[in-house]
């Protein structure tokens, strides 16, 4: 056991198949999703205290709730601060799973780059944050799998969150990843390797505008996963569809044809509005469209749908003319930085 560690997970855009790792779907046709991790985390920081407690703090939500350690027998969740309902089950994952001692007190505290509802991942990718950092401070060694997996469990099964898998393993792995989900439940990774002069290429074309509203996409999930149990034929045709456009898209970045995947992305975006009436509203299509109309090859709002980012595709010449003529007083460009490196931790020498 570590006195003092450290941890961040990367946040994704995804470009394509994002939904069709969702159930009741994926456990019939099975999903692929493309996604590349961003310069954009959920940061962890655990260490040992004195007060024989387990403390959790939000940082950037200004939250602070103690436990003692007799709180993790049979916990209730639902007198838990929501805020902080993650990383606390985290905590009991470990002391239920692993049987591990705690030598003193604890004081585990998480912050994020994005807000929830960013359409970023934000929450999945603060499990794997707070995982990460608990697999160093104990030395479980976890695989990047098994680090995506547990994450996923905590979420969907311990907490029952609506949401599909592919955050967790594009934090746990970080990169540019062609992820195939099976109706088995197994999920193959293949990493894509983008060389250094197309990785700037593609930052350069891409834009990230925060559309100044965030979104619940848990509510949206349940619509998509509403409309499958009750067999909706377009839901199923457009879900389709959109794990062969994610095909179609890897092939894409291969040829590094940045031009043929903004296209991908424009085809996928009209077939995911199709999915859900909460994806989209009056305000995003107008901005989507007139970002057309100035020159992007395609795009999408990021995750579920509903808010948060809008990822658009242009040229890099066009680039000004776009985020000039498209951002208001409430919206912030987020600087598109692609990094490789998935989930990583390390020592605080105090």
């Amino acid at each position: 056991m570590k006195r003092h560690v450290r941890s961040r997970a990367p946040m994704r855009l995804s470009f394509g198949g994002g939904g069709t790792e969702i159930p009741p779907f994926v456990n019939q046709f099975g999903g692929s999703t493309l996604s590349a991790t961003i310069a954009v985390y959920a940061r962890t920081s655990i260490e040992l205290n004195e007060m024989k407690t387990i403390d959790f703090f939000s940082l950037d939500r200004g939250i602070h709730q103690r436990f003692s350690t007799k709180d993790f027998k049979n916990p209730d969740f639902s007198k838990i601060d929501n805020n902080l309902r993650l990383p606390f089950a985290c905590v009991w994952y470990v002391i239920e799973r692993t049987e591990a001692e705690f030598a003193g007190g604890l004081t585990l505290k998480t912050s994020s780059d994005a807000p929830q509802g960013s359409g970023l991942g934000a929450s999945s990718v603060l499990t794997v944050s707070i995982l990460r950092a608990l697999d160093e401070f104990f030395g479980f060694h976890w695989s990047k799998t098994e680090l995506a997996e547990i994450a996923f469990h905590i979420e969907r099964e311990t907490l029952k969150l609506s949401g599909g898998m592919q955050d967790h393993f594009a934090a746990a792995f970080g990169g540019c990843n062609f992820i195939e989900y099976h109706p088995n439940g197994k999920v193959s990774v293949e990493p894509i390797d983008l060389n250094e002069n197309f990785k700037r290429e593609l930052e350069s074309s891409l834009i990230s505008i925060y559309t100044g509203t965030s979104r619940e996409s848990a509510h949206i999930i349940e619509d998509q996963q509403s409309a499958m149990a009750n067999r909706d034929q377009t839901t199923i045709e457009s879900l389709i569809r959109m794990k062969e456009i994610a095909i179609e898209m890897r092939r894409s970045i291969r040829k590094e044809d940045i031009k043929a995947l903004g296209g991908q992305l424009h085809d996928s975006w009209n077939l995911k509005k199709s999915t859900s009436r909460l994806i989209t509203n009056q305000g995003i299509d107008i901005l989507y469209e007139r970002a057309r109309e100035l020159g992007a090859y395609g795009g999408k709002i990021a995750g579920a749908g509903g808010g948060g980012y809008l990822i658009l595709l242009a040229s890099p010449e066009n680039r000004s003319q776009i985020v000039s003529n498209l951002v208001k007083d409430d919206m912030v460009v987020l600087p598109v930085v692609l990094t490789g490196v998935g989930a990583e931790a390390w020592e605080v020498k105090n």
